[in-house]
Formats: structure tokens, sequence, C-alpha cells
């Protein structure tokens, strides 16, 4: 972002501090050491703990001090980068770090939104990574995004709303302690990679391209592999069906998951209300069928997903995290708050969670490729 003429006129505004659940200056550096130390620590090694049931022991600790250590770690996190936000509003302005503020944060979830999207659709369908992913990725970054797509996601940024777990304070209270609007800059004509890299920048490219395709190949494979034997089942289901054979309630819920898999939500819809009543597999269709208005913004999501985890506890997790971002992105914080105390007190030990298999069965908590 170019800077703005017009910022040698404005006084730099001050931007306040965050008090609500923040540490002692003398304890900052401690927690974020002990948060640090956590996240470093490989907790199924037993030369670190010895005993597995002094493992459990720790992990049961560790499940209920860290995420109440989180919340004031994150807001300690939060002042650094208010104190961040002063220091540069005086280097370089007020007005032109508000430009540059929106501009990074529009583009970068646009291309969170496509370009990663189009990635896991093409491990779905392809066995090898892209040879230059990075370089793809600069490309994209370079093109010309059109002006209505980005202010599409600079609106959805600017309307989330902020919860106590949050890094970084929301866009959209950064703008206002900068007491600018959010506007967004035309793309620079000359990139700062390619200023600050220099002839760098194309060597450091491909050594990262080398670097991640080496990494994510086995995952990759992986995915295209359980996509391939996917495809596979949902023929077998679709002709079973066709010839009338009766098929027990999971294996029809496995099939409405599978055409929503691949033939996306609309064609699922059906398959999962004809199952919402069965007698085994109900639950989970009423659930994947709010886990689809809530992604969809419907917000008859919201009683679909909670009748259903009256039947499904063990589900608690994953449906409580669908209905968090349901409300933090239509920014209510209130709402978003709640939930997120309800998500820490049903947090369980990890030796009593179900299996994964068992979610898997059902469509709940299924993981993607990252």
């Amino acid at each position: 972002v170019v800077r703005d003429d017009r910022d040698d006129q404005e006084p730099c505004p001050k931007i306040p501090t965050e008090k609500a659940e923040e540490l002692p200056k003398n304890e900052t550096r401690k927690t974020c050491t002990q948060f640090s130390l956590f996240h470093s620590r490989k907790l199924n090694d037993p030369g670190l703990y010895g005993l597995s049931e002094g493992k459990r022991a720790f992990r049961r600790f560790a499940g209920w001090y860290f995420p109440r250590l989180a919340v004031h770690t994150f807001a300690v996190r939060r002042n650094n980068e208010r104190a961040a936000d002063a220091l540069a509003a005086q280097t370089c302005g007020p007005r032109t770090l508000a430009l540059a503020l929106c501009s990074v944060e529009g583009r970068l979830r646009y291309l969170e939104e496509t370009f990663r999207a189009a990635l896991e659709t093409r491990a779905r369908a392809v066995p090898h990574p892209p040879e230059r992913l990075f370089s793809a990725y600069l490309a994209t970054l370079q093109a010309p995004l059109t002006d209505a797509d980005v202010r599409q996601a600079l609106c959805r940024a600017l309307g989330e709303a902020h919860v106590p777990t949050d890094s970084h304070p929301g866009l959209q209270e950064r703008l206002e302690a900068l007491g600018q609007s959010a506007r967004l800059a035309p793309p620079p004509e000359v990139s700062a990679a390619e200023v600050l890299l220099g002839p760098c920048r194309e060597r450091l490219t491909e050594t990262l391209d080398a670097l991640w395709r080496k990494q994510l190949a086995p995952a990759w494979r992986k995915t295209f592999t359980e996509t391939r034997a996917q495809k596979r089942e949902r023929v077998q289901l679709d002709e079973r069906l066709a010839r009338g054979e009766w098929l027990d309630g999971a294996l029809r819920m496995h099939h409405a998951l599978l055409i929503e898999r691949f033939d996306g939500p609309v064609a699922a819809r059906p398959y999962l209300e004809r199952l919402k009543l069965h007698p085994e597999v109900g639950a989970a269709a009423l659930f994947a069928l709010g886990r689809l208005d809530l992604e969809a913004g419907n917000p008859d999501g919201l009683w679909r997903v909670e009748s259903a985890l009256n039947r499904l506890p063990e589900c608690a997790e994953e449906g409580l995290r669908l209905i968090y971002d349901f409300h933090r992105q239509r920014g209510d914080a209130r709402a978003a708050a709640e939930i997120l105390r309800r998500r820490r007190a049903c947090e369980a030990p990890v030796s009593s969670r179900p299996p994964e298999a068992r979610a898997r069965r059902f469509g709940i908590g299924t993981q993607g490729l990252w």
C-alpha cells in the first residue's frame, strides 16, 4: 500500500488497550512461556511422563487448565497487536495503515475461500500434489481480483464477532481505533517480496514448493485413495438401491453423506430428510441437516443441531463448533461467547472421547486434507 499524503495532516489516534481478563505485567512472560511449553511437548512420548496413567492425568489437567490460561494469554496478545497498530500508525499514518489492513484481510480471505477450496478439490481428483504450489499461489495473489469478490470477503471479516480466544482484535475494532472506515487499496504494481527479496524470491519460492510437496505428499495420496474408494462405494450403493435391495440405517446414512460429498448438499438433503425419523440414525440425519443449514447461513440449523445433540451427547464438541461459527459469522458476540463457555464445560478427557470411526460413520467431525 502506497503511503497516503493525507496522513501527514491527520493526528495519530491513541489505541485503547483491553482491560477485561488482562494479566498483570509480571505474569505475562510466565504465562506465554507456559503456553508455548505445552504446545511444544510431545504428549505421546513415554519418556516425558513415564507411566501411561500419569500421562492420562496430565492430559486431563491440561484439558482443564490451558483453555483457561489461553483466555488470559490471548488478551495479552491482543494488546500487543494494538500496540503494534499504534506504532504503525505513527510510522506510516492511520489512513495508510487502515488501507493495508483492509486490503490484506479482504484479499487473503477471498483467496482462502477460493484457492484453497480448488486445491482440496484437486487432491480428490489427482494422485500427486502440484509441483509449484507457492508459485501458483503467488500468481493468484498478483492477479487482478474483481472488486466485488474482495469487498464481499471484506464485509464478512468486518461482520465477525470478537471472542476471548482471538489472538488479534477484530478488523472493525482496529479500524474504529484508527478513526478510519473500511476501504480497499488498488493492487500494487510492485510487490514487497520483489523489493525486499530481489533475485532471491524465485529461489526461495522453488525451495518452499519442493518442501511443501515432500511434506504433503503422503496426506495428499491418502485423500486421493480414500476419495476413489468412496466413489466406488457410492456406485455400489446406487446399484443396490436401484435393484430394490434393503439397506440398514447406517448404510443409508453413509450413502446420503457420499451423495453430499460428490453431488453437493442440495442433492443429499432429500435422502437425509427421509432418515431423520429413523430409529437408529435419525439423530445423525438431523445433525447433518442442521449442519447443512448452518453452513448455508440458515438459522433453522440451530434447533436441528441442538435437538440432535440431546440424543448424541458424544458429538457435542462438533455441534457446538458449528453453532459457534454460525454466531460468530453473523456478528453475535454474546451468543458466540456463550457457546464457547458451553464448549469448555463439556470438554471430556481424551480417553473418554468417542472413537473417530464412530464420528466418521455418521458424518460428524470428519477431517479434511489439512
